[in-house]
């Protein structure tokens, strides 16, 4: 088994891996890692796993250029991703690996300490809802709290049915009076009202290439989208 580093001509088959494995999701994605990488204060260390010439895993890992501190993501959830296809002993065995590689990386670079989070949204989650954090099989410290769901599919007065009395008098209050939705066409009043919110509770406003990149990288790969409240005068107000 070898661990091969990220590089951006492997980013093809990084996102292979990340769109077949019940592991992945959207955090998982190379652009989404290459910009945080580009933006916040961090350095790759991202590396595919590669079996008898194959790769057959990928894991997200980067440092904080200060402290050394590891993360698998620094704005996100994303663990080790391995293939579906994989026997389910070796499955362990390559886990085991993985995260031994890490704690051996950690030690050598004088690394304080290691966070990763499981996406709760990664089919290998959602499918069995009672199963223990798998992490705790490679001795890191269960943190894990709860993801509540709505499922968008159903009927609207079933979704409604499902809201809070107060939820529902603030929709219909806003409906009377004529608060309206759109997808933005852009980052700027996205960003207005981002640092107006984080000023008011006292927090520095993250940097505006950040949104600029999750626009321009991720929002025109329909990977997300970016929705605007408009009141009746057409000014978006959220």
């Amino acid at each position: 088994m070898k661990f091969i580093p990220l590089i951006s001509s492997l980013s093809g088959d990084w996102d292979k891996i990340v769109y077949s494995s019940d592991d992945a999701w959207f955090f998982h994605l190379y652009d989404w890692l290459d910009l945080e990488e580009k933006v916040w204060n961090v350095e790759r260390k991202s590396f595919l796993v590669e079996h008898e010439g194959k790769f057959i895993g990928i894991v997200p890992l980067q440092m904080n250029k200060k402290n050394k501190f590891l993360k698998s993501d620094l704005m996100g959830d994303c663990g080790a991703a391995l293939i579906n296809e994989l026997d389910p002993a070796f499955r362990q065995k390559a886990l085991k690996a993985i995260y031994q590689h890490i704690e051996d990386f950690a030690r050598e670079n004088g690394s304080p300490g290691i966070e990763v989070y499981l996406p709760s949204l990664a089919e290998s989650q959602l499918k069995d809802r009672w199963q223990a954090n798998p992490l705790i099989n490679f001795y890191y410290t269960d943190i894990s709290t709860h993801t509540f769901m709505v499922d968008l599919t159903k009927a609207e007065e079933l979704i409604l049915s499902d809201l809070s009395k107060d939820a529902r008098l603030q929709m219909k209050k806003a409906e009377k009076m004529g608060y309206t939705i759109r997808l933005a066409s852009g980052i700027e009043k996205y960003y207005e009202v981002h640092c107006e919110n984080y000023r008011r509770t006292g927090v520095n406003p993250h940097p505006k290439d950040f949104f600029v990149n999750i626009y321009e990288r991720i929002c025109k790969n329909n990977h997300a989208f970016v929705w605007e409240a408009l009141d009746t005068n057409g000014i978006p107000v959220a």
